[in-house]
Parts: C-alpha cells; sequence; structure tokens
C-alpha cells in the first residue's frame, strides 16, 4: 500500500490499496500503475484535508459517530474537481466550472456534510475524461504505448500523424523535460496521461495559438476589416423567479445567452464583477464583454406597444427608450452600461447604430443631448472625409444614424402596424414641433461629436465614388441577388466603404442568414440577431471569426484580395479538407442536467461563398457517461471521414 507520508508527516494510518481491480476498465498497458501514482496524490489531497480540519472538529465528529473511516479516505466535490482539471489540464476547477457536473451522479441528497467522492469514484471519471481507451484504440498509439512511448517516438508521432511545423517538434524534448509522474513512467516514457494531456491542449489546437493573440496591424482604415456585429433585436430579460426547476443552479443568476461561449461569459462571474448592470440589460451586457463592435439600437417611446399610435400621453418617465425584442428599457440605462462596460474587454471603437424611425420628433430631438450627458469623454470627435483606424479611435464611441426607409423592416416588427404607419398619430404630438427642429438638434450635435449618416445600398451605388464618411445599409437578401451577378463589384465597393447587412426577418421571428458570404463580399459588418435563446449555426460562425482571432477584440484585418486588388499571390488555392469526429468529453446536457439525456449528432459545415457552403451531419450516438464516442469515425483506416472542397479558404469559417 502507497504511504500518506507525502509531505513528511503521517496521518497515523495507511489506507490498504489494492492496485488491479479497483475499477472495471478496459487492459491498456500502463493504466495500473497509472493508477498506483493517481492514487498517490489522492491520499495526499486527504492528508491535507485532515490536517486542515480543526482538531475540535475532528474530536466532536468522533463523538458523534458522523465521521466513519471511509469518509476520511473521501474528498469533497470541489477538491476532486481541482485534482482532475490540475491532472488533466494543469488548472484548477475554476477555469472549468462545468467539472462540478461530472461528480454529480455521487451526490447524496441526504448528507449533511455536502456530497463525498471516493476514490473508486473519482477514478472512473478520470479514465473515461482522459481517453484512455479511445486513445489506446488508435493503431498508430496502441504500438507505442505497447513498447513505450520514447522522446524518439513521440518525434515521430508529431511528424507523421499530427504534420507538426519544425519549431514544435524540435521542442518536444523540451516538453519531455518539463513533465514528470504521472505524465512520464519510471523509465522517462510518456504515459497515456501525458499523451491525453497534450492532444486536449492549446498547443494541439486547431488555431494556432498565435493567432488568438492580437497580431494584426490595427492602424488601417475601418473598411479594411470584419466587425462583429449585433442587430437590433436583443433577448428580453428571463427573471430567474421565472427560471423552470430543471434549470441548474448555475442560472440562478439570470439566463446565460445562448449565443456566446460558456467559458468566456459566466453570469455569476458577471453579476459580481458588473454589478451596476441591471437584470434588464444583462443580454446587452454580454453582447459588449464578448467584443461586439457594433450594435444596433432602435428607439421608440416610453410607452407600451399597444398605446403607439395613440395621441394620450404615455404615463411613463420620459425619454426615449430602446426596443429590446418586445421589452423596453430606457435609453439612458443602456448607454450607462455602453460607458462602463463597452470597453472592458476590447478598446476598440464601438459603433452605435440608432434607429429613429419610431419616435416623435419630441423625443428625436432630445437624443444628441441624451448621447452627449451619458457619454461624456466617450464619443468620437473627429472630424474629415476618411475612415479612422481601430488604433485612432481607441476608446471612443461613433454614432451612426440608420436610414429610415421600408427595407429596415421595422414598421412590420411593431405592432399595431396601423397606427405606426399614420403619419399624424404619433405620441403627444404638438404642433409646434416638425422634423426640421430634430434635424436642427442633430445638426449641432454634429459638431460635438462624430455623427455618421446610413443610406441604403443599392445596384447604382456599386460604380459611384462615395463622397465623405458613410455606412450604407444592404438587406441579406439583396446582398444574395447582388454576389450572384454583381461579386466583384461589391469586393470593390467595400474596399472604401463600410456596408451593414442585416436580417429581414420580422423581430417576432428573428432568423439570420449566411454570414460567411457576406464576409466573402468584403462587407466589414455583418449584424445578426443574438437574442432568441435558442442557437443557430451563424452565430457560431461569428463567434469563429471574432472570439478565436486576434485576440477576440471583434475586429479581423480582410484578406489581402479583399482590401487591395487581387493578384496571383493573394488568391487563395482550392483546399480539400477531411475531418473525423473521433469523441467528446464532458458534454454538458440540456435544460441543467449534467450530461445529455438523449441521443446526439455532430454536424460540420462550413460558412462562405455559396460554392463553398456544406454541411455533413453523423448518425445519432447515445450518450454513456461523461464521455460521447462516434464508432463510425473511430477506426481511422475504415472509417470515412467528412470531405469538404473549399475554395476562398481566406473567408471560409469552420463549424463543430
Amino acid at each position: 500500500p502507497p504511504t500518506n507520508d507525502v509531505t513528511g508527516d503521517s496521518m497515523g494510518s495507511t489506507a490498504s490499496f489494492d492496485k488491479p481491480g479497483l475499477t472495471e476498465v478496459p487492459q491498456v498497458p500502463g493504466l495500473d500503475n497509472l493508477q498506483f501514482q493517481i492514487k498517490r496524490l489522492w491520499d495526499a489531497a486527504v492528508y491535507r484535508k485532515a490536517k486542515a480540519t480543526p482538531s475540535s472538529s475532528r474530536r466532536r465528529a468522533a463523538s458523534t459517530g458522523s465521521s466513519t473511516k471511509k469518509d476520511n479516505d473521501c474528498l469533497d466535490v470541489v477538491t476532486c474537481c481541482d485534482l482532475l482539471c490540475n491532472l488533466l489540464t494543469q488548472m484548477d476547477a475554476s477555469s472549468a466550472p462545468g467539472s462540478v457536473d461530472l461528480f454529480r451522479e455521487f451526490s447524496d441528497p441526504s448528507s449533511k456534510g455536502g456530497t463525498k467522492v471516493s476514490f473508486i469514484q473519482f477514478w472512473s471519471v478520470f479514465v473515461q475524461i482522459m481517453l484512455a481507451v479511445p486513445l489506446f484504440s488508435e493503431p498508430l498509439l496502441k504500438t507505442r504505448f505497447q513498447e513505450g512511448m520514447s522522446l524518439e517516438k513521440w518525434r515521430w508521432f508529431l511528424v507523421q500523424v499530427q504534420d507538426e511545423d519544425r519549431v514544435l517538434v524540435e521542442g518536444a524534448q523540451q516538453w519531455f523535460a518539463k513533465m514528470g509522474e504521472p505524465d512520464v513512467d519510471e523509465g522517462g516514457n510518456m504515459t497515456i496521461l501525458g499523451v491525453s494531456k497534450y492532444l486536449c491542449s492549446s498547443t494541439n489546437s486547431i488555431l494556432k495559438p498565435e493567432r488568438c493573440e492580437l497580431h494584426q496591424d490595427m492602424t488601417r482604415p475601418l473598411a479594411e476589416y470584419w466587425i462583429s456585429c449585433a442587430h437590433h433585436v436583443f433577448a428580453d430579460p428571463i427573471l430567474s423567479t421565472k427560471a423552470p426547476p430543471s434549470v441548474s443552479a448555475a442560472s440562478a443568476d439570470g439566463p446565460q445567452p445562448a449565443f456566446l461561449p460558456p467559458t468566456k461569459y459566466n453570469p455569476r462571474s458577471h453579476t459580481s464583477g458588473a454589478p451596476d448592470v441591471p437584470e434588464q440589460l444583462r443580454t446587452f451586457h454580454a453582447t459588449l464583454w464578448t467584443g461586439c463592435r457594433c450594435v444596433g439600437l432602435v428607439l421608440v417611446p416610453p410607452c407600451s406597444m399597444g398605446d403607439v399610435g395613440k395621441t394620450v400621453p404615455c404615463a411613463k418617465a420620459e425619454g426615449p427608450y430602446v426596443l429590446l425584442n418586445k421589452e423596453r428599457v430606457s435609453l439612458e440605462g443602456v448607454l450607462q452600461v455602453v460607458r462602463n462596460h463597452a470597453f472592458e474587454h476590447t478598446m476598440f471603437p464601438l459603433l452605435l447604430v440608432l434607429w429613429l424611425g419610431l419616435l416623435p420628433t419630441v423625443l428625436c430631438k432630445t437624443v444628441p443631448s441624451c448621447l452627449a450627458k451619458n457619454l461624456e469623454g466617450r464619443l468620437l470627435t473627429r472630424s474629415g472625409t476618411e475612415l479612422p483606424s481601430p488604433e485612432d479611435a481607441q476608446g471612443h464611441v461613433v454614432v451612426v444614424l440608420a436610414p429610415n426607409s421600408p427595407e429596415m423592416d421595422l414598421l412590420s416588427e411593431l405592432e399595431p402596424p396601423v397606427a405606426l404607419q399614420n403619419a399624424n398619430a404619433t405620441p403627444a404630438m404638438t404642433r409646434d414641433e416638425a422634423p426640421s427642429d430634430a434635424l436642427e438638434a442633430w445638426q449641432d450635435a454634429s459638431e460635438q461629436f462624430t455623427v455618421w449618416h446610413g443610406e441604403v445600398v443599392d445596384e447604382l451605388q456599386l460604380g459611384v465614388k462615395p463622397t465623405g464618411v458613410s455606412l450604407g445599409f444592404l438587406a441579406c437578401d439583396e446582398l444574395c441577388a447582388l454576389t450572384a451577378t454583381r461579386h466583384d463589384e461589391l469586393i470593390r465597393l467595400h474596399r472604401r466603404q463600410l456596408t451593414l447587412v442585416h436580417p429581414i426577418a420580422p423581430r417576432g421571428a428573428p432568423a439570420n442568414y449566411n454570414v460567411g458570404e457576406a464576409w466573402a463580399a468584403g462587407a466589414q459588418l455583418a449584424a445578426l440577431s443574438l437574442g432568441c435563446h435558442t442557437c443557430d449555426t451563424a452565430v457560431f460562425a461569428q463567434a469563429g471569426r471574432f472570439g478565436a482571432d486576434n485576440g477576440g477584440c471583434g475586429l479581423v484585418l480582410k484578406p489581402a484580395r479583399l482590401r487591395e486588388e487581387a493578384t496571383e499571390a493573394t488568391i487563395p488555392r482550392p483546399l480539400k479538407f477531411e475531418i473525423r469526429i473521433i469523441i467528446a468529453r464532458a458534454v454538458p446536457g440540456a435544460a441543467g442536467h449534467a450530461r445529455p439525456t438523449r441521443s446526439l449528432v455532430v454536424a460540420v459545415s462550413i460558412w462562405g461563398e455559396t460554392r463553398d457552403c456544406a454541411r455533413h451531419t453523423s448518425r445519432p450516438v447515445r450518450a454513456s457517461g461523461p464521455v460521447i464516442s462516434w464508432p463510425d469515425f473511430a477506426k481511422s483506416g475504415e472509417a470515412v471521414p467528412f470531405r469538404f472542397c473549399i475554395g476562398a479558404r481566406d473567408t471560409a469559417i469552420l463549424v463543430v
């Protein structure tokens, strides 16, 4: 049995432990020795826990009989998560809050001291999450595990199987030197745990690690970047008191927007880190926090939807309101969130697109003063006819006025449409108020801070050089029509002018479009509806474009051929891409369940030019424990991978 005298002290007794047969797992070479090493670490954690417990508490537990030897050999869930994460990722459990769910099946509601996990239970989870069985099933790994994964064999694996570059292969010796038990055995060979840790680390990521940092030139005009953009439809707040009982405890602090990666935005950390954000604006704050650099806001009167169009003044507070989906929040509250939190994650400029078509003149002319009051010091004051660079406009907000036209589909989204279409039916309008009053207010405001005007893009503009700074607005269906016949002209237009592509689905049933097609046409701003509490693949494509590239700052430099005249050197070669989805670990379930309860399908799709778009799905499989495998892809020599042929590889996005 292993000694508990890990730190030089003794617990007074040793726990008997027989290495073989602790839990039923397939015979994998070296796994029994690894089990022995993990048990030593477990005993050390048990010892530290006992030493940290006050002696009075131990005597009290012993006198009441609430403490047993079995309990003394167990650990609480948090300690188990820390040990598991440290073994697999060299991080603590705070970096992977979902790891708690892995041990939920061992919870005992009747236990007064909290859930206790035995080593047998911990080992059963550890072996599955380590992916021991599927790794050993790979023929190229199996032989080397049987012979011992030496440094020479590991270098061969990196070159012949992983196709790694020279720098990484040469650094394999340093990787070996940094590892100790249990990542390597007594003979210096890498164990299956060491291989698993490497394959699931950022070093082996499908993305180059350097691309995840801020690495691009940010001194070029804004027209040369793709910019993360949100449409003016945001999720209405779902109060925590209305949450269904099936929702996990993590959602008690408020809903987590479905479009956000769970590792990037946690409602609990959001609540503690931004206590000044009202619950009604959490989804809007989350949009800013993820690096979104352009947001649309529909301004409406401070009255209910049924009161719009009536001549009776609204009884609510004065000032314009912002329409989320069907609920409204004050413009001042939204601007305060912008002021306090828009530059927490990135300092690059924020474009604030305002839709004023539903405001009466009396409220429309108050918007400039509201902006100046709440965004004092943040509003861009740059003048001229050239677009600024992200670096020049750091920390500032650019105000954009959206065009008031039928193409914006605002009228059909609100109720009652008849009242809204009646020009004379506006709330609290007096004879002294005319559209010229609002125009004068905005003209005065443009002398204090930068205001860009928006205009609808049509076919006549494609060959016309723009004068001054403006923002073009293009409906997604119009984009499809133009890319089919005038794709090259669109690219030339977007080399010098900003364009925002927006969805046309009604507010009551928001839907998105192929954002890859917009990016492939050179459009800088592909606006997506983010607030439906349901997820679509277009939102994943946006997260892949901006969340995993250039530091997640919300701006990505377009390829050279989209910024200037294309040359043979800048035109990408076609790419034949194959992928196998073998296994997934720690997949959470829906509706608060720790693990999936139904069959799962993995889908792989390419978003980009129309000719490149494709999607493949696997056969459904049942989840068994914390690991899900797809047998169709398990055998590398026999499985048929998903195959894609991609023409414009520099604009395509892979979504799994």
